[in-house]
């Protein structure tokens, strides 16, 4: 699939909304899907993603990430084989070690700050050949290890767009001031999406 391609697989994408499951929670390693009877189902990726037509893009936005970022990248690199890091202007090795890890570097001059290493990371799979863009933070705060259950629901055509969230299990202690941003985050980008 390449980019003359996309729009036509991003409208036929859009046909399969009717079917869609309730919101998809990670549990360990299986997805746990609730449908629209109440039952429950749970399913294991069962997809190599190196030997899949689809070429998979990760991004990586890092500012200062030098004591982990390598090893983001190798651990990445086991799932794909297109791994872009986005150095945002970083002070320490954080792109000589990317770079020796096996990633392609966009460096920023100046720390744009999380949002513009976002839109750098939209903006570099804009350009590729990419179907499918998967972003992780090069702090090791989110697990490589997960890409496959991330986008297993787009490639079942379960979803189209799949956000993890360490938030989802009950067990997770949310402190109130971070309950408060997310809950206004969420309301600004509802209403600038139209949902």
């Amino acid at each position: 699939m390449r980019k003359d391609n996309k729009r036509n697989n991003i409208s036929q994408l859009k046909n399969i909304t009717e079917e869609r499951l309730e919101p998809i929670n990670i549990r360990g390693n299986a997805l746990v899907e609730q449908n629209k009877d109440g039952l429950v189902k749970v399913n294991q990726p069962h997809y190599d993603l190196l030997k899949t037509d689809l070429n998979l893009m990760v991004a990586i936005p890092c500012y200062n990430t030098e004591h982990s970022i390598g090893d983001v990248v190798k651990e990445t690199l086991k799932y794909v084989n297109n791994v872009i890091v986005i150095n945002d202007g970083s002070i320490d090795k954080t792109a000589e070690i990317a770079a020796q890890s096996g990633a392609q570097i966009v460096s920023h001059c100046l720390n744009r700050g999380y949002g513009g290493a976002i839109k750098s990371c939209i903006e570099a799979f804009q350009l590729s050949d990419a179907d499918i863009l998967v972003t992780i933070d090069g702090d090791g705060q989110h697990d490589p290890n997960e890409i496959p259950l991330l986008i297993n629901p787009i490639l079942e055509h379960k979803a189209d767009l799949v956000i993890g969230s360490r938030f989802m299990d009950n067990g997770v202690k949310i402190p109130s001031y971070r309950k408060f941003g997310i809950s206004i985050i969420n309301s600004l980008w509802n209403f600038g999406s139209k949902i």
